[in-house]
């Protein structure tokens, strides 16, 4: 289930020297992610930065399974496909839900500018599959206040999540984006100094239903979730820009016993979340009489 799917003369593990400062991402990458005993591995990237034309459409077409398919996922449409690829593994208590997810958006990449969605310090609540997801980016008079160092170069992310109105989960992550002249990546990582936090904490907990208590469950402290997504620019024409997003979250038994409830609306999620994208990006685009 590795995503990395390279020609071998072009396989990469090394982070672009763009990228090194980010310093979850390089760990991600050298070290992985570490649940209690079990160390968690996401994929590298599939593409790197200063490849060929030739290279990056061989590395997407054996991805997508034949250069038919990848052209279906390079089309300028809201529609165009994706490839979104699941696995489990199971650590003490809980899963740990792993996704590679890969598609294609049609932009100006230089106009591609993530600080400036951190500088909106919240989005809108999102609604899909029975779930409802908001996010606030912490202040820096936030920041300040908990005594974090002013020239942090990350964002704070608190995400606030209501799980299929059975379970409330909050997390506050930790956000670095880092450029290159071809390429964006943008990690995140739960901080667990924000564990006990009061107004932006790791945590979990049941929520009361009419037909059985009424009362929501004690918070339980939340482990939360690691990835990142890069942006590489495709070479040649078409302003077409690749996707790839590769992230792990710890679901407790707790939540719906073991049961694959939450990871069979990932693909809605993903589904969702995609469109809306490619619509603001034709939107943005004929605001700008292109």
């Amino acid at each position: 289930m590795i995503l990395l799917i390279l020609l071998a003369l072009t396989t990469q593990s090394d982070v672009e020297a763009a990228h090194a400062a980010d310093k979850t991402y390089a760990t991600l990458l050298a070290e992985g992610w570490k649940v209690g005993e079990t160390t968690i591995i996401l994929p590298t990237p599939t593409l790197t930065d200063d490849q060929s034309s030739q290279i990056q459409r061989a590395s997407l077409a054996k991805l997508a399974g034949s250069s038919r398919q990848l052209d279906e996922l390079l089309r300028d449409s809201v529609t165009a496909p994706f490839i979104l690829k699941l696995r489990d593994v199971p650590v003490e208590s809980a899963i740990v839900r792993i996704a590679d997810l890969g598609f294609a958006i049609h932009a100006d990449f230089d106009s591609l500018k993530p600080e400036e969605v951190f500088r909106a310090k919240a989005g809108p609540p999102v609604e899909v599959g029975n779930m409802r997801f908001e996010t606030q980016v912490l202040t820096k008079d936030e920041l300040t206040a908990l005594n974090f160092p002013a020239d942090d170069p990350a964002w704070y992310v608190h995400s606030r999540n209501r799980m299929l109105d059975r379970i409330l989960v909050e997390s506050t992550d930790r956000v670095v984006a880092t450029r290159s002249a071809s390429s964006i990546v943008v990690s995140s990582r739960t901080d667990p100094r924000f564990d006990a936090e009061p107004k932006a904490p790791n945590h979990w907990k049941t929520l009361g239903k009419p037909a059985g208590p009424k009362e929501d469950g004690l918070p339980q402290t939340y482990v939360g979730s690691v990835g990142y997504v890069k942006v590489t620019k495709l070479e040649g024409p078409g302003g077409i820009l690749w996707v790839e997003a590769h992230f792990a979250f710890v679901e407790p038994k707790a939540w719906f016993d073991g049961a694959a409830i939450l990871r069979s609306k990932l693909s809605l999620v993903a589904q969702d979340q995609i469109r809306r994208l490619r619509r603001e990006l034709l939107t943005a685009k004929a605001a700008k009489g292109h």
